[in-house]
């Protein structure tokens, strides 16, 4: 069992472990995650002097109030970058749902690069001329009729493989040469 102390040991252990080499750059991949507010408070504590001491920190969390504390924030989603700048930029960029905290702007930002995405792909969908019938063929593993699968989807019809259709069009014959 995890007990909270042994969670802020860990999280103070990858910090000084962080710190042995007096490095310029420190990169922490959830660090308070887990650990009880006390601990996260010192955590805090210790980065901010960090920085202010000229080390550049760079922290992914989860934790939306915890990116108030930054300098400077990004938030990206599905590997797009949505949203960089101070808090108080993001923020502005979440427009008025993102006006009372963090947690709203990130909310805000995410849906709308959600949105965006998506009528993005419809729309590639659309002028690509394919249906959802298509789509589910595809991940199927098929191309579908009518779009240069015509020869392979046939054979599938009959119960033949690709390594009959192959041979039927004399790929993969040894003629004996």
């Amino acid at each position: 069992i995890v007990t909270p102390i042994l969670r802020r040991i860990a999280a103070a252990s990858a910090v000084a472990a962080a710190l042995m080499t007096k490095p310029d750059l420190v990169i922490l991949d959830e660090p308070t995650s887990g650990i009880d507010p006390l601990a996260r408070r010192a955590f805090w504590r210790r980065i901010t002097a960090l920085a202010k001491g000229g080390v550049t920190v760079i922290i992914t969390t989860h934790f939306m109030e915890e990116a108030e504390y930054c300098d400077r924030i990004a938030i990206q989603d599905a590997g797009e970058m949505l949203a960089i700048g101070t808090p108080q930029q993001v923020r502005d960029m979440a427009g008025h749902a993102g006006a009372r905290d963090m947690n709203s702007a990130f909310i805000a930002i995410v849906e709308a690069g959600r949105k965006r995405r998506d009528a993005q792909a419809e729309r590639r969908g659309v002028a690509a001329g394919r249906t959802e019938r298509e789509d589910a063929q595809r991940e199927q593993g098929r191309a579908p009729v009518g779009r240069g699968g015509d020869e392979r989807h046939r054979a599938e019809e009959q119960g033949l493989d690709e390594h009959d259709v192959g041979r039927a069009r004399g790929e993969g014959v040894d003629d004996g040469a």
